[in-house]
């Protein structure tokens, strides 16, 4: 499994509890893993983060997908760090690409645009810089 992407700790150990794996097994593999470096939550965390900032995903999404995969708060804290210069422009780069930079002055089609960076992952105070 491994061979192919990072996987954190909690994916692993639901893919081979699937596969009737008994518990106490899996752990000390899961264990033996991170002993020997090829299993890691923090590279699992850095490429999950850089792949999702690929595909125009923002902060609050990203994490709540690293959340939901069994990721350290802290750790995901000290990853998305590494992004925050990056948000703003990802945001603006989005809405272009998106509605070509054009805010209406119907408040319904402002509000629809908002929603979409919102689902996107965006929070409020960048969201608003982009839409005055």
């Amino acid at each position: 499994m491994l061979a192919r992407r990072e996987h954190s700790r909690l994916e692993l150990k639901q893919k081979l509890q699937l596969r009737d794996f008994p518990l106490d097994e899996v752990e000390l593999v899961l264990d033996k893993l991170i002993e020997k470096g090829w299993q890691s939550d923090e590279r699992f965390c850095e490429a999950f983060i850089r792949s999702r900032v690929a595909k125009g995903q923002g902060p609050q999404k990203i994490a709540y997908n690293l959340k939901s995969r069994g990721v350290n708060n802290i750790l995901i804290a000290n990853e998305m760090q590494n992004y925050v210069e990056c948000w703003l422009e990802l945001c603006q780069t989005l809405f272009e690409k998106k509605y070509q930079g054009i805010i209406p002055e119907n408040p319904a089609e402002k509000a629809k645009q908002y929603k979409f960076l919102s689902s996107r992952g965006f929070p409020n105070d960048i969201i608003r810089q982009i839409i005055k």
